[in-house]
């Protein structure tokens, strides 16, 4: 059930991501605006689910503590806009390897989960063939340390520790109220954004307030990305977090699924690189990641 769990949810980010890129294109050109209103969104679902299960007491430090990781879910977008506001998004999304890496370190300090031999085997050989999925060729300068290289790698600091403390909150006090908090939690990182100077008119200028498709779009796309949180937050319930951290990290094989299929059926939408050696290495990739599930399993 945790694997199904795991492989849906990065299914369904995927699709958030071409989503999000159609946005920024097309819709809204500042990627703060998404991140704000999404932060919103998130903070009206979780003040809903509160009316809806009732308000529970889960005390001060844990209620703390989950806000705090819902905070850190939306703040982690700021290094990673900067990152690829430096750089294409080759050079810099091939880092967010770095998540199961931290999710790994801090499981075992915080949590105690400890990975049998198989497992950590696996965890290594998916690991390596997400990251070469993720790039799109090999060249030296991509290992080089950069600045942002470095605003991925705290990126993905944040994601881990958000993901390790909602485990530790979850497992004290009961699920649904875990995730209405959290959700809490992004709607006041998007407040604090918005407290930012000249952040408020950028907001106000970049939206189409007319645009009944525009918000039907971020509504549908915000659905989407709470159903796929939804599925990783289940699934780090029922497995170590570590392997459902580094199942995440497949998200490429997703977005060169629909990537392809949008370049074969839908080229006028998205064109991708098909040619023959990026799908050998891409083949590569996806048998290395299909061979660390396997032996996770085992």
């Amino acid at each position: 059930m945790w694997l199904l769990l795991s492989i849906l949810s990065p299914a369904l980010y995927s699709i958030s991501n071409f989503v999000d890129k159609y946005l920024v294109e097309k819709k809204v050109p500042d990627p703060y605006v998404i991140t704000l209103l999404g932060g919103f969104l998130s903070g009206i679902v979780g003040v809903l689910m509160i009316f809806v299960i009732g308000f529970s007491n889960i005390g001060i430090l844990n209620t703390a503590l989950i806000i705090l990781s819902g905070m850190f879910l939306t703040f982690y977008l700021v290094p990673y806009y900067s990152a690829m506001k430096m750089e294409d998004a080759s050079r810099v999304v091939p880092y967010f390897q770095f998540i199961p890496i931290f999710v790994l370190v801090f499981s075992y300090l915080f949590l105690h989960e400890v990975l049998n031999l198989w497992q950590l085997l696996g965890f290594l050989v998916i690991l390596v063939g997400g990251y070469l999925l993720a790039i799109e060729d090999f060249k030296i300068s991509y290992f080089k340390l950069r600045k942002s290289i470095l605003l991925v790698i705290f990126s993905s600091f944040l994601i881990a520790i958000s993901n390790v403390i909602f485990k530790f909150v979850a497992l004290k006090a009961d699920y649904w109220t875990t995730l209405s908090y959290q959700f809490l939690g992004d709607g006041v990182a998007a407040f604090i954004l918005l407290m930012f100077p000249g952040v408020l008119k950028k907001t106000i200028g970049s939206l189409k307030w007319s645009d009944f498709n525009l918000w039907v779009l971020l509504s549908g796309n915000e659905v989407n990305v709470i159903v796929a949180h939804l599925a990783y937050t289940w699934a780090i319930l029922l497995a170590p977090i570590a392997l459902v951290a580094v199942i995440a990290g497949i998200q490429p094989v997703f977005v060169l699924t629909y990537g392809l299929i949008l370049t074969l059926f839908f080229p006028k939408i998205i064109k991708e690189d098909i040619g023959k050696n990026t799908m050998v290495v891409k083949t590569i990739s996806i048998v290395l990641i299909v061979l660390g599930i396997v032996a996770i399993n085992l």
